[in-house]
């Protein structure tokens, strides 16, 4: 009968009668040296950047997998994230210590059996963890309770259990907890079953403090102060405060102070004179879409102080004042800008003034942030100007470029509607170079289209001129326009009329623009009214003379 091997450590079972004899050395190393091996053997293993790294297991023979102690090191590359130490689905019992060192926190070493889930063997470099294999996974071995009346640390004290202390406890010297410590009365931790992981250092307090709880690292790589949390106390009310700091490479940054006076609370600030006061850029939503800051507070009228403010510290001048600047990415989240501007800005430069007007800016490509329109300081709107031309309108507007619209409405039905108060008046009035040149005004039941033509504004006035010639140089015509291919009308080719009658044509033939579009010309019939009066003038006369 051939040998055969135990279960899980492998270890030699000699068959009847097989080596009469040499079963004493089989027995010595396949046997006994493995057993001691399994009970008490220590094992360095050495890993690198593969992301697993199978433990052997050999039957009879010397492997990595029967010791009972397992010290894995080296370093974890930014190659792998996870490092899995298989071991064989077998039960068995281990105690690892895990001194690899890795550049960031998600890289960790991690022990199971092929297929299933394991465990994170905790980085340290003097503290074994404990696990057993039941086959299939891998499970850290439960710790035992340790309970105390009073704990005084006097010295450095390591608990690698579970530690519940129901009275005093206190620290000279530092204690380190592996595992959860309940801390049930007075102490120089905080109460009420205070649960805490890692490091735990009372240290030495600032000036009036009355307890500083420190938590460190249980990381070798990185075995330092993290912050503190600070209890500080004081006669005075508003010197009592709880400190929630930080420490890095050995300077202590106070972060966040809670202030009993108030409840005030500072980021930034060892002194909160507000409900939240920060000292720096307070930011909503990180690089997270969606995020949204919400403001709640009471409702108050216009000019009751508001429930957002927003502030120039700048001393008073003209245009200084407080901004609101809305952006966001202009390339694949890399660089961001602001791309439109609201501020409200003072109007002038006199002290106690108070005169302020609102500007709304906006970002041409590859330009700086540019006010394109401005409600003044007595409520006039203007658009494309910055002080108000035409004395007094609510609404001004100046365009830029060539061909640019003042004015634009576009809309399905009513694109424009002018009304006034309910009595007869004007519409509109229609201004070039501040003089009025020409009205729309109602009576309340007809509406009078005028143009100036006031006998003030005009000179080399001209009676006698030949219109019957001119006017049968005109072209009537009858036609449809292509967006209304159904309707025929009446009318001239504005080319051709404007070859007779120049002024009341606008535009030129065949006209583009500066992108090629066509620019239409236009016609006001209106202006060939004189060109058809003098005709029949012409013509009455002609007659008189031939009935005479």
């Amino acid at each position: 009968m051939a040998s055969t091997y135990t279960t899980n450590l492998r270890l030699t079972k000699q068959g009847d009668g097989e080596n009469p004899n040499s079963w004493g050395q089989i027995l010595n190393d396949g046997v006994i040296s493995l057993a001691d091996e399994a009970i008490a053997g220590y094992t360095t293993i050495s890993i690198g950047s593969a992301a697993t790294v199978n433990l052997t297991a050999n039957d009879g023979a010397d492997d990595q997998s029967r010791s009972a102690f397992l010290e894995v090191k080296g370093s974890i590359g930014t190659v792998a994230t996870s490092i899995f130490l298989v071991i064989p689905n077998k039960t068995k019992s281990y105690s690892i210590l895990n001194k690899v060192s890795a550049n960031a926190a998600s890289n960790v070493v991690m022990m199971r059996v092929a297929g299933n889930a394991g465990v994170t063997i905790s980085r340290s470099s003097t503290q074994f963890q404990h696990v057993v294999c039941d086959g299939t996974s891998v499970r850290n071995v439960a710790q035992s309770e340790s309970t105390f009346n009073t704990l005084e640390v006097t010295g450095a004290a390591t608990f690698d259990s579970t530690v519940t202390v129901s009275g005093a406890s206190s620290y000279v010297g530092a204690a380190t907890f592996y595992s959860t410590a309940h801390f049930l009365s007075h102490s120089n931790l905080p109460n009420d079953n205070a649960v805490l992981i890692g490091t735990v250092a009372k240290g030495t307090a600032p000036t009036g403090s009355q307890g500083t709880l420190g938590i460190y690292s249980n990381d070798a790589a990185a075995a330092q102060l993290q912050g503190t949390i600070t209890l500080v106390g004081s006669s005075t009310a508003s010197e009592r405060r709880l400190v929630i700091s930080n420490i890095e490479q050995g300077v202590g940054y106070r972060n966040i102070t809670l202030a009993e006076s108030g409840g005030n609370v500072g980021i930034g600030t060892s002194a909160p004179a507000v409900k939240l006061d920060v000292n720096g850029i307070a930011g909503w939503g990180g690089a997270t879409t969606g995020q949204t800051a919400q403001i709640v507070g009471t409702n108050s009228p216009l000019g009751n102080g508001g429930n957002l403010r927003v502030l120039s510290n700048t001393t008073q001048a003209t245009n200084v004042g407080g901004s609101l600047v809305l952006g966001g990415y202009y390339t694949a989240q890399t660089n961001s800008i602001g791309f439109g501007e609201i501020g409200g800005r003072k109007e002038n430069a006199t002290a106690g003034n108070t005169a302020g007007y609102l500007a709304f800016g906006t970002r041409p490509n590859g330009g700086n942030m540019t006010e394109s329109m401005r409600i003044d300081s007595v409520g006039r709107v203007l658009i494309g100007q910055t002080a108000s031309t035409n004395n007094g309108g609510k609404l001004e507007v100046t365009a830029t470029g060539t061909n640019a619209a003042d004015f634009a409405v576009t809309d399905s039905s009513y694109a424009l509607v002018c009304s006034n108060n309910g009595s007869a008046g004007g519409l509109i009035y229609f201004n070039y170079n501040t003089n009025n040149v020409g009205t729309i005004t109602t009576d309340g039941s007809n509406t009078t289209y005028a143009t100036s033509s006031d006998y003030r504004l005009k000179e080399n006035v001209e009676y006698d001129w030949d219109a019957t010639t001119r006017l049968k140089q005109l072209k009537p015509a009858r036609f449809n326009f292509l967006a209304n291919p159904d309707n025929t009308v009446d009318g001239f080719m504005a080319h051709e009329a404007q070859e007779v009658v120049p002024e009341s044509v606008t535009g030129f033939k065949d006209e583009v623009d500066d992108e090629g579009k066509p620019v239409m010309q236009g016609i006001d019939q209106a202006k060939l009214v004189p060109l058809l009066v003098k005709t029949i003038l012409e013509l009455e006369a002609r007659i008189t003379a031939l009935e005479g």
